[in-house]
């Protein structure tokens, strides 16, 4: 990215930067890296925002759910994958209720921009997906409760319309 038109060098792209190698020296072996990113500039961010997006909510990802971890092993592993199947069912959840309801969105706007920020953030920093998986727990406990509403406004419209 050496055309950037927002500049060729930010501080705070850098610093994420900085923050990821240093999380790399401190975590001396671990089995799941979420790859190198060098972050140079502004524009280096939002290229690769939509990865750090997917790796902060999505992650561990299905085909990791079932390999023997470092630290967890197969069990760890598999729980891992059991709990961000539950995740991925909730922000399905979170889904209806921008469809069906959005109204009801706008007095918790601002707590969903803070937790959506903090979790992108932390995908930014943490080049792990088991400390993201850890560290993301608390800021998605929005996504969770308006996702449990979600599920239960798309239950009531599939088995409300079947009924009438």
């Amino acid at each position: 990215n050496n055309t950037c038109i927002l500049g060729t060098y930010s501080n705070i792209a850098m610093k994420f930067d900085n923050i990821r190698k240093s999380f790399d020296d401190v975590n001396l072996k671990s089995g799941s890296n979420t790859g190198q990113l060098q972050l140079i500039s502004i524009c280096d961010m939002f290229y690769y925002l939509p990865k750090i997006i997917s790796d902060s909510f999505l992650s561990p990802y299905p085909y990791m759910w079932f390999q023997s971890g470092t630290e967890t092993g197969k069990i760890g592993r598999s729980l891992s994958g059991i709990e961000t199947l539950i995740t991925y069912f909730y922000l399905f959840g979170f889904l209806g209720v921008l469809i069906f309801n959005r109204s009801n969105l706008i007095i918790l706007l601002p707590v969903i921009f803070y937790s959506f920020t903090i979790i992108v953030l932390t995908g930014y920093a943490v080049p792990n997906y088991g400390a993201i998986y850890r560290m993301r727990m608390g800021p998605l406990i929005i996504f969770y409760m308006m996702g449990s509403y979600g599920l239960y406004l798309m239950y009531n419209k599939v088995f409300d319309g079947s009924r009438k």
